[in-house]
């Protein structure tokens, strides 16, 4: 899940209360399936069922286009600083990148809980955390083709196994 859709969830569905967790977590799946980026279509979906067409541009601009408008203003500015970067760049660069993956985390952690009915034991928590560790980093320090689809299928399993005695 992408950082962006952790606060829609927690102020505008939990906080706000503007849909239910199940009609959240159907816009989620259902902006998954499609190209492109699942927090922007949600936002779109989550305007769209608010207010009809016009609320889902009018959210979907005020989603998109502040960032924009920032990146672009930092990239400009920040052009002349990239040719031979500083260390307290790069150190601020560090930074900043573990930040995103400690939101992205935290973003897979609340709608995990929201899917599985917050009834995670700590064992499976553990497990999740390991399989995601272990992704990141073959992502990180391989790239062969073949990575994506062994963590599908390591995944499947897991969810096989975690899931048989459910049915």
């Amino acid at each position: 899940p992408s950082p962006p859709l952790a606060p829609l969830l927690q102020r505008l569905v939990q906080a706000q209360r503007w849909m239910s967790d199940a009609l959240f977590l159907e816009l989620f799946a259902l902006g998954g399936a499609l190209p492109g980026p699942t927090s922007t279509e949600v936002s779109f979906a989550m305007g769209a069922v608010k207010r009809g067409v016009a609320g889902g541009l009018l959210s979907g601009v005020l989603f998109q286009y502040p960032g924009a408008c920032i990146m672009t203003a930092l990239g400009i500015a920040s052009a002349s600083l990239l040719k031979d970067p500083p260390a307290w760049l790069l150190g601020c660069v560090a930074g900043v990148s573990a930040v995103g993956v400690a939101l992205v985390a935290s973003a897979a952690k609340g709608l995990l809980y929201k899917t599985c009915g917050g009834k995670e034991p700590a064992e499976a928590n553990f497990l999740i955390a390991l399989v995601v560790a272990c992704g990141a980093g073959a992502f990180y320090w391989t790239t062969n083709p073949w990575t994506f689809p062994i963590l599908l299928v390591l995944g499947g399993i897991i969810t096989a196994v975690r899931n048989r005695n459910k049915d």
